[in-house]
């Protein structure tokens, strides 16, 4: 593998795992399709998956991963969400193909979500790694801190809703299938309770916590509120603003400033 190849092992092997699946869905509808027997079914998906992740893991190792399948190429070219559409279009054909044959359909719907997972991991990995590169060099501020009041209020209300109509529509239905579906409620909630982890680099703030980050460049900063219940920093487009509470902070001021020089920056930019 060459020494300019800039992604890890861990990022090959979710690429290989990701070719791997694809294969193996396809391979799995097709025996179905042909009529073969259920002990052959499981040979070729148990073979396709495993050889699969072995032959494309060896190829990514010795050849290296293609330039412009490099995480931070990927993210700035703005391909990095379709290994997800890929696991999206296996999906479709599943449907499309439902009428005709139940097996193959549901071969390329599981097997599609899991590419689709999949191609999720790898837009995080290259979201990731643009983030710790545009915060290289050292000068990082960092906070952590919860939304703003109003909209933790918002998240406890939209997850406890949430809550409450799966649990009305088991007890109407006696069925109780849905009590998985309770994590999401409880997930919403969370997104108001957990301190989000911030770090303010030269020009872009990074927000998320360690395993999955988002980035906010200073040209989609259009402003910085600050008044005692929150601080919020407006985005540019449909998004809202990202909202702080200023109890969360040992030093609000500063934090303001920061986020102050952050938006001049997009501004001197413009």
């Amino acid at each position: 593998m060459s020494s300019t190849d800039a992604a890890g092992l861990t990022y090959r092997l979710v690429l290989a795992l990701y070719l791997a699946t694809g294969t193996a869905a396809v391979v799995v509808a097709s025996l179905v399709v042909v009529g073969v027997t259920a002990g052959l079914v499981a040979v070729g998906a148990v073979g396709s998956w495993l050889g699969g992740t072995v032959l494309a893991a060896a190829v990514l190792g010795w050849l290296g991963v293609p330039r412009w399948l490099h995480p931070r190429p990927l993210y700035a070219a703005g391909r990095s969400w379709l290994p997800a559409l890929g696991g999206l279009a296996l999906v479709g054909i599943g449907v499309a193909v439902g009428t005709q044959n139940v097996g193959a359909a549901a071969a390329l719907l599981l097997g599609g979500g899991a590419v689709a997972t999949l191609g999720w991991f790898v837009r995080v990995m290259a979201r990731n790694a643009e983030a710790r590169a545009r915060l290289d060099g050292g000068g990082v501020v960092t906070w952590r801190a919860r939304p703003a009041k109003r909209r933790r209020v918002a998240w406890y209300t939209a997850g406890g809703l949430f809550v409450v109509v799966v649990l009305g529509v088991m007890l109407w239905t006696r069925d109780w299938s849905f009590i998985g579906v309770l994590g999401i409620g409880f997930a919403l909630a969370a997104q108001g309770a957990n301190r989000t982890q911030y770090w303010l680099g030269d020009g872009t703030l990074v927000y998320g916590n360690p395993q999955v980050r988002y980035l906010l460049p200073a040209a989609d900063v259009t402003g910085v509120r600050h008044t005692d219940a929150a601080i919020s920093i407006e985005r540019r487009g449909w998004r809202p603003a990202r909202t702080l509470d200023p109890a969360d902070l040992s030093d609000p001021q500063a934090v303001v400033a920061a986020l102050d020089r952050l938006a001049t920056t997009a501004d001197a930019g413009g």
